[in-house]
C-alpha cells in the first residue's frame, strides 16, 4: 500500500498561531481493491473518532474513486523476457497512477515499463535518472514493439 499526503494548507499559514483550519489530500493505491476499500474505510473512521474526541469538525470529500486494474499478464511476461534477453534487471511493480493503465487497460491490452530514479524519487524536481538506465528502458520498448509488430502471440 502507498499513501501520499501531497498537499497541505493551514490556516492562518504564520509560524506562531496554531491553524484553526487543515485542508489536506491523501492518496491512497493498493493493487487489490477490497484492501483498498477496507484501509480507506477504517483511515477515514479514524480521522472522524479523533476529531470528535477533540471536538473538531471534519469535513471529507471523495476527489477520485478509481479502481486499481491489473496489467496484461501478456504484456508483462514479454517484458519480462526480453529483460532477461538483454540481461536488464527488472522488478514488476504495481502501479495506481490515474494516467497509466487505469484508463486504457479495459479498452486494450496494457502495461508499463518503469525506469529507476536515484534515492526511488519521482514526481519531483529531484527526480534523476540517469543515461543509461533511460537508455535500457528504451531498448525494451523497442524490443516489445518489435515482438508485438513482427512476432507470432506467444502462448
Amino acid at each position: 500500500m502507498v499513501a501520499t499526503v501531497g498537499r497541505i494548507e493551514v490556516e492562518p499559514n504564520v509560524a506562531n498561531v496554531i491553524p484553526g483550519k487543515v485542508t489536506f489530500t491523501a492518496d491512497i493505491r493498493h493493487p487489490n481493491e477490497e484492501v483498498l476499500k477496507s484501509f480507506c474505510e477504517r483511515f477515514l473512521a479514524e480521522f472522524m473518532e479523533i476529531a470528535g474526541r477533540q471536538g473538531l469538525a471534519l469535513h471529507h470529500e471523495l476527489w477520485m474513486d478509481a479502481s486499481p486494474v491489473a496489467m496484461d499478464e501478456g504484456l508483462r511476461g514479454r517484458v519480462k523476457r526480453i529483460c532477461g534477453k538483454l540481461g536488464i534487471d527488472w522488478l514488476q511493480m504495481p502501479s495506481g497512477a490515474g494516467h497509466d493503465v487505469q484508463m486504457f487497460q479495459p479498452c486494450y491490452p496494457s502495461a508499463l515499463i518503469f525506469v529507476p530514479s536515484s534515492k526511488g524519487i519521482s514526481h519531483s524536481p529531484l527526480e534523476y535518472t540517469s543515461a543509461e538506465e533511460l537508455a535500457a528502458g528504451v531498448a525494451v520498448l523497442i524490443e516489445l514493439l518489435y515482438s508485438l509488430g513482427y512476432e507470432e502471440e506467444e502462448s
